[in-house]
């Protein structure tokens, strides 16, 4: 940890979280850049992160879920943390069939999720592993968007990936507020 890193962090709790750092990413935790742009990398105030994590209940053995396209583009092979331009993303994720032996059930295994991303703000494709039973485990996938403070400003529902693209062709096309 750097001696920056170390002024952010108060002395008790960076001793409870010395395993993961701080809260906040560092530049060796940044994602994959899904942009190109001349010269050096984008600050981390002007790109959106996207990530993915498992939500409730227990994890099944194996990847829970991956992060497989971004607006239709092969991703799943550069990484797990991705960096993008703020503007409306279609992002694809791809789910086991099976966990622990249990068939998963109620979510296909491919399903997207449209992010209108906004600069300095993070995003994370969850999954919820809900109860189980003698059919399988049900579980439910969505999107949150997480502002530069770490605070949820908004959950966004798992679709197909062709109406996550309407949803994203939508919202570009919506008419400004006259506020």
């Amino acid at each position: 940890m750097s001696a920056n890193e170390q002024r952010k962090c108060p002395w008790g709790i960076s001793l409870a979280i010395f395993s993961v750092g701080c809260l906040a990413p560092s530049a060796a935790s940044r994602g994959y850049p899904l942009y190109q742009v001349p010269g050096d990398r984008l600050a981390v105030s002007q790109v959106a992160t996207l990530s993915t994590a498992v939500g409730l209940g227990p994890m099944p053995r194996g990847p829970a879920i991956f992060i497989k396209k971004v607006d239709g583009e092969e991703v799943s092979e550069l990484g797990a943390t991705f960096e993008l331009l703020p503007g409306c993303h279609v992002v694809e994720a791809e789910l086991p069939m099976q966990g622990r032996g249990q068939a998963l059930l109620n979510t296909p295994s491919q399903v997207a999720v449209a992010f209108p991303m906004k600069a300095g703000h993070a995003y994370t494709v969850l999954v919820d592993f809900l109860e189980s039973g003698l059919e399988g485990r049900k579980r439910r996938l969505y999107g949150v968007e997480q502002d530069p403070r770490w605070q949820r400003t908004a959950a966004f529902q798992a679709v197909t990936p062709e109406n996550a693209a309407g949803l994203c062709a939508s919202w570009v096309n919506r008419p400004a507020s006259g506020l």
